[in-house]
């Protein structure tokens, strides 16, 4: 066995940043940012979309945005 080498890395994260705001009350509010370079087809298959999980009684989600840049042009996610 051995570690790959970047060659063989299937993304390249270029950003990933978390913000939290805790209240008082002990609810938060959390903003996730990511940006990642999908670099071959295993990262096609890990990262090519995204699932989000949340328990619907007691929390609430909103994408702020979401998009997809393939050769210098961007392509928007519907909010859908």
């Amino acid at each position: 066995a051995r570690y790959a080498t970047y060659d063989e890395a299937p993304i390249e994260i270029n950003l990933s940043n978390t913000e939290f705001e805790i209240k008082e009350s002990g609810k938060y509010s959390a903003i996730y940012e990511s940006e990642i370079t999908i670099l071959n087809e295993a990262g096609r298959e890990q990262y090519g979309s995204q699932t989000l999980v949340f328990i619907k009684d007691v929390s609430e989600i909103e994408i702020l945005e979401a998009k997809t840049i393939l050769d210098g042009k961007e392509y928007i996610v519907p909010k859908e």
